[in-house]
């Protein structure tokens, strides 16, 4: 994933980077052996003069880490330890031999033209920032000094450089002024790679899927101004292809335009902070820059406001999964409990691999902790309640199963299904609802009588209250 554009760019090199990925991620010698060899090589001092990352695990400076790895305590645990370390070194050495490998492709083809770091530094620093740039170690400018700092109050700010970096200059005065042609040519020729090769996969998804409207085939989101713009859909699962570049598009379009488009209903939604939620743009801005916090400043935000940044309650259990748990972990988990045993395959690999995969849970119907009964609204006891919400979610789930059956279901295009399955929804739960009074009905009519009392009184204060007053 960060090291996405060099792998599209370069693909010979980076297949060769894996296989020594892979070799590294079982053996610390190969790994050790390859530090050594390369650090040894005549052009190492050149790639040290020149500016290119080369990153050390064991590093007792922190800013020759990669981010994603910024201490060793973890691998200290008894096991796990093990696995982390070897992840690792993998992580580590693809990303150093693609840079390396690429470096060394670039100076072949520079010497060649009797272009050396002595007479053309400035060639060979832009080649390294250009590189290092799309392996995620961006340039942070004067705060270069402060980025471990910044990586324990951010989620990789290299990484956040990198990727804006690339997607920017293209746009950027600076960048053609003070960039030598060599490079900048090599930039475009880059992004136009990995830009064209993201969309054809996106086309080929999109002839083969179907409709929007159809929820059990693919199909691909064009509207940059929704959370799923750029991803392949399938039911409640995203696959996210463009290694981080796509969120940065879709929140600049969102706050340019002022508007934004729901995944779930595709409804378009003003950020003008009217309508149903009351977002604006200032809010899109928080939240996206909410989602870019580092794992403990996120968990403690999530608990001083007590919702996470989707809006959902927090609770000790789920922050611990969701900020304590590698993110392929969870990711695979909520799309087994959805699509079961399967999306190992098509959740767990491809996100072992860099591929950003999401799948939204099944948001159940509120079974209602109170119900309306002879014109008073009384508060369900314990077993009532119970009793009460097993019905409900029976009843929904056979309404559900018996729906997707009905020709005027299938047919109907998806904010129509929306409204029937709310119908649907709404007749199970009054349903369940019958079947409950009836079971519990001298109990309910003596907590009614209590409420009708308790309702008598309550209006008799207020008439008197405003008499008084």
């Amino acid at each position: 994933r960060q090291g996405l554009v060099a792998l599209v760019s370069h693909p010979v090199l980076g297949a060769q980077a894996g296989v020594e990925m892979f070799r590294s991620a079982f053996s610390k010698a190969n790994f050790d052996r390859w530090i050594y060899e390369m650090r040894e090589s005549p052009r190492y001092e050149v790639m040290n003069e020149a500016g290119l990352s080369i990153t050390d695990p064991h590093s007792p400076f922190l800013a020759a880490k990669e981010e994603a790895f910024m201490n060793n305590t973890a691998e200290k645990i008894p096991l796990i330890g093990k696995l982390i370390s070897g992840s690792e070194r993998a992580y580590v050495m693809f990303l150093n031999k693609m840079r390396v490998d690429i470096f060394n492709q670039f100076a072949d083809a520079f010497e060649a033209q009797g272009k050396t770091i002595e007479n053309s530094p400035d060639l060979y620093k832009a080649m390294a920032n250009l590189i290092n740039a799309e392996t995620g170690r961006g340039k942070l400018g004067k705060l270069e000094e402060a980025a471990p700092v910044l990586n324990t109050v951010l989620f990789s700010p290299r990484l956040i450089a990198s990727r804006l970096n690339l997607l920017t200059n293209w746009a950027n005065p600076y960048f053609y002024r003070n960039t030598p042609k060599e490079i900048r040519e090599a930039y475009m020729k880059d992004m136009i790679r990995f830009i064209g090769l993201g969309m054809t996969i996106l086309a080929l998804f999109s002839l083969g899927g179907g409709s929007d409207d159809d929820e059990d085939k693919v199909n691909v989101e064009t509207d940059p101004r929704s959370s799923d713009f750029g991803k392949i859909k399938m039911g409640n699962t995203r696959w996210d292809i463009w290694g981080g570049f796509q969120q940065y598009i879709r929140v600049f379009t969102q706050i340019a335009l002022g508007q934004k488009k729901s995944a779930m209903s595709g409804e378009i939604q003003e950020l003008d902070g009217e309508g149903r939620f009351g977002e604006n743009r200032g809010n899109v801005a928080l939240r996206f820059a909410r989602g870019k916090l580092a794992p403990v400043p996120s968990m403690a935000v999530d608990f001083f406001s007590g919702r996470n940044i989707v809006g959902e309650e927090v609770t000790v259990k789920d922050q611990a999964i969701s900020h304590l748990t590698p993110l392929v972990i969870t990711d695979t988990y909520n799309a087994v409990k959805n699509d079961g045993i399967k999306a190992i395959f098509t959740t767990g690999i491809p996100a072992a691999f860099g591929i950003g995969v999401q799948t939204y849970e099944q948001r159940k119907p509120t079974i209602p902790e109170s119900i309306q009964y002879k014109g008073v609204t009384v508060e369900l006891n314990e077993p009532q309640s119970k009793f009460f919400k097993e019905k409900a979610e029976k009843y929904i789930e056979d309404v559900t199963t018996r729906l997707k059956g009905l020709p005027v279901y299938k047919g109907a295009d998806a904010k129509t299904k929306k409204e029937i399955e709310k119908f649907a929804v709404s007749e199970a739960i009054t349903k369940a609802k019958k079947e409950m009074i009836n079971k519990f009905e001298s109990s309910i009519s003596e907590m009614t009588k209590e409420e009708r009392k308790k309702k008598e009184e309550k209006d008799r204060m207020k008439k008197n209250l405003k008499k008084s007053l």
